[in-house]
This record gives C-alpha cells, structure tokens and sequence, in this order.
C-alpha cells in the first residue's frame, strides 16, 4: 500500500501514525531530508515555515530510536537518546505535541522543559526517565541545575537537534550549546564538528 512517507524507511509504527493524521503529500523538504535523516548523516536543513519542519526531522529520529521502545515502568530503560534544542518554549511546546501524536504507536518517553514551571515538577518527571527532551537554549541555568540533580543524564545521548539554529545563535546563546555539548558522550566523533559548524553559521 503506498502511503504518504513510501520513499522513507520508516516502519509501519510512524507511517500509521502519519496516517491517522491526516498526512496526505509529502513536501519538498520531507522528501529530500528525511532519507538522509535516517542515514544519521550530519545535516543542516533551511526550509520555510509551513513546510513540515518538525516532522521532517523528528520522525527519522523516532525511527532510528524504534529500538529502545519499551513497556518497562522502570527508569534505567528509558535513558535520555534524543536531545532537541529550541530557541523559544512555545516552539518546544509545539515539537512536544508533535511527538505525542507520533509516539502514539511507540512506547517512547518524552518530555519538554521549560521556563515558569517549578524545577522539582520537572526533576519528578525527569525521574521517571525519558527518550527525549525537548528544551529550550535559554534556560540553560535550569536544566544546568538539573544535571547537577542527576536528574538528566546525558551520557546516553545518541541525537541532538537544534530547530530553529539561526535564531539560536541569533539571541547569543553559540557557548550555551558548546557547554551542552561538553556533557555529550565522547564516542561520537560528530559532536566535536558542531560547534565550528555553528560558528561559521554565526558568522
């Protein structure tokens, strides 16, 4: 049966996800971007708002965390993998109710943390362990303050994902990635292009 996302790998999970969501054509960008995605290949995607930006990237995503799906209740089987950096809560708000509907099929956790919600609310939730994290650049005290609480963990992280990195950058925020970055598991070699990469971006 042919389906809105075909030319992807995904498996049958997230396509009937896209499914029951109405998903009808793919758009420029999700056809070229997400197969790459999916290959775990380094990428940079600029596109227009409306495009299906946040599918784009957080279903390849989803995909190649498929694997760690799991019913356990018990937090050491759910460990951070996917870390996604935004500029602005209302964009973490927005990515955060996208993966709701796309973990629908999947017995992934995830978790978005923002400012003007109480630390030890999101310690509790962090606790329970999640897949992914959805945050905010600027509030980098905070979660700087729940690591320090050994409540998030980074040293399981697989993926990090910065939307909107222009904007980032934009508002100052090129040594708060680089000290996130520092937290990140040194067996993946891609991690240490990443801040050079955004410098030339800044600049």
């Amino acid at each position: 049966m042919e389906t809105v996302f075909s030319f992807t790998d995904l498996r049958h999970q997230l396509i009937n996800a896209t499914t029951s969501l109405g998903y009808q054509q793919p758009s420029a960008v999700q056809q070229k971007a997400m197969p790459i995605i999916l290959t775990g290949k380094y990428l940079l995607v600029i596109a227009q708002t409306g495009t299906g930006k946040i599918a784009v990237y957080t279903l390849p995503l989803l995909e190649r965390l498929k694997h760690q799906s799991n019913h356990s209740v018990s937090p050491e089987r759910h460990l951070l993998r996917l870390l996604i950096l935004t500029p602005t809560c209302k964009l973490a708000e927005q990515i955060g109710a996208s993966l709701t509907k796309f973990l629908y099929h999947l017995s992934l956790k995830h978790a978005v943390i923002c400012g003007g919600t109480p630390i030890t609310l999101q310690i509790d939730l962090l606790h329970q362990g999640v897949e992914i994290v959805v945050t905010t650049i600027t509030i980098g005290r905070l979660l700087i303050d729940i690591l320090k609480q050994s409540a998030l963990k980074l040293n399981k992280v697989e993926m990090v994902m910065l939307d909107e990195a222009d904007k980032i950058l934009d508002i100052g925020f090129f040594n708060d990635i680089v000290n996130y970055l520092r937290n990140l598991p040194k067996n993946d070699k891609s991690y240490y292009f990443l801040p050079s990469f955004l410098q030339q971006l800044n600049s």
